[in-house]
């Protein structure tokens, strides 16, 4: 885990990058997610902003993002990239009171009728196929629209029932990443493992 930064912090960042992507197919995930749901925030102690976006708006997230402050990093890196032809995951970085905060786009393909395939996820473990996360589109659309500490952004449609997905049944109950838990991905699907 990267240090926590404050949540005033990645609430800036969750602000500033929603309101120049507002027209994309993007919505919040993973970690912020699970604040939004648990807590009507960003949690405490987390690193970075969360957000799924269609690989398909590619360019036109890179066009959103221009002249926005951040610095902006595609992976895999540039031979992998030219191979896929389509990049996983691009991070945006930018200093906020001398702290380094990040924004995680993971790019999802939406090629199949019932799920969107990530294949960046927890793991970054791309090259392996088994270690996709296979996300039920009926969890995710239509999305919504909603606000979080008066910020407007876009949440899976069943955005319960997507934490329930990503981190099984007790998502409820605050643990932090890389100290209390690790996941794992069977079967397409998020496995939370709580540490010993």
């Amino acid at each position: 885990m990267i240090d926590p930064v404050p949540i005033k912090l990645n609430l800036n960042n969750l602000r500033d990058v929603f309101s120049r992507i507002s027209h994309l197919e993007a919505f919040i995930f993973f970690g912020t997610l699970l604040g939004y749901q648990r807590e009507g925030n960003i949690i405490p102690f987390d690193d970075d902003v969360d957000i799924y976006i269609n690989v398909n708006e590619y360019d036109q997230l890179l066009t959103a993002l221009e002249g926005s402050g951040f610095k902006i990093e595609v992976k895999p890196r540039k031979r992998w990239y030219q191979r896929l032809r389509k990049p996983l995951f691009v991070q945006a970085t930018r200093f906020q009171d001398g702290i380094k905060t990040f924004v995680d786009f993971y790019l999802y393909n939406d090629s199949s009728c019932d799920y969107l395939v990530d294949k960046w996820n927890f793991l970054g473990n791309w090259k392996d196929v088994k270690s996709a996360i296979h996300v039920p589109k009926n969890l995710v659309f239509p999305l919504i629209t909603v606000s979080m500490q008066g910020i407007n952004i876009r949440i899976p449609a069943k955005s319960e029932a997507m934490c329930t997905f990503l981190y099984g049944p007790c998502w409820k109950i605050p643990v932090r990443k890389g100290e209390d838990y690790f996941m794992e991905i069977i079967n397409h699907t998020p496995v939370f493992r709580k540490k010993q």
